[in-house]
Parts: structure tokens; sequence; C-alpha cells
């Protein structure tokens, strides 16, 4: 059952739902089911889905526990090339918060995930939930090995322009 619908954009779909009195977070990859070259390339690749399910899994045992849980990822395929891809996560109530003082303790999570080789990839404030308790938890990233070197300032650069619109509000 939807509960609410957060995004659908063309790209991506993102919903709270339940499923036996639980809930969850769904997220659909449609971008990666409508284009042509996207679709090839999960022959190869095995698709978005597949890369942040394992991408997580790894990045916890590099000792992330501040990344959201990945239960699952689904996968319908034709000619070995995905046509539909999911990922159902952990639903993780909490709050975005824009505050100079939080977004430092973005910057040092950030600092210490590049540490270790990888790199956020869509390292905007909205991707982040404080909880209660103060903890931090990422909400949404693919966590992705950071070959070239030069993906943390991808990063750091993406979560500047975000706080400079928020800014200019």
């Amino acid at each position: 059952k939807i509960l609410e619908e957060y995004k659908n954009d063309g790209r991506t779909f993102v919903a709270l739902i339940e499923i036996e009195n639980k809930k969850y977070i769904l997220k659909e990859f449609q971008k990666e089911s409508r284009d042509i070259w996207k679709r090839f390339l999960t022959v190869f690749n095995g698709g978005e889905a597949y890369t942040v399910l394992n991408n997580t899994f790894r990045a916890k045992e590099l000792g992330v526990k501040e990344v959201t849980d990945v239960y699952c990822a689904i996968l319908k395929k034709r000619f070995g090339m995905v046509q539909e891809s999911y990922i159902l996560m952990e639903y993780i109530e909490g709050e975005i918060r824009l505050d100079k003082e939080s977004v430092k303790d973005i910057e040092i999570l950030m600092e210490r995930i590049h540490k270790i080789g990888l790199y956020h990839g869509d390292c905007n404030p909205y991707n982040f939930l404080f909880l209660k308790n103060g903890e931090l938890k990422i909400i949404d990233s693919k966590l992705k090995k950071d070959f070239i070197g030069n993906r943390k300032s991808y990063d750091r650069k993406t979560l500047e322009k975000y706080m400079k619109k928020e800014n200019k509000k």
C-alpha cells in the first residue's frame, strides 16, 4: 500500500509504502528502464538497484553505520537487460536540517566516507536525516568507489551549491 509519494519526476519514483503494518521506502529507477543506452549497460553492470544494494553492504562492512539499510533489489529483465528496477529500503523518521552546524556534521561524515575511498554521488542536504537522538543518517546515496580520486570534490561542490540556493531563499 502506498502511503505517500515523495518523488515521481520521470527519473525516479520514491514512495513511503506499507507491507504487513511496517513502513518502508520503495524507490524505482525509471530513467534506467526508459533510456536505451542505460538499459543496454545493465547487461554488464546489473543496474542501479543492484549497484545500490551491493554498495550499501560494502559501505556497512567498511564501517559506515549511517547509511540506511537496503533490504533488497528487485529487477525485471528481458534479454538480459533491466526493464524495471527497484530497491526496498528502511524507513527512518527524522528531519532535514539546513543550519550551519548540521551541514558541518554532514561535511564531517562525508570526509570520513571519502577517507575510506567512497563518495556519495548526490551530496545534498536533503539526502541526510537527523534523528531525534541527534544521529545522522544517509537516506539516498550510491556510495560508489572513488576510482578517479576527485569525486570528493564533486560531493563538496554539490553540497555547497544546495546551501547557496537555500541561503538565497
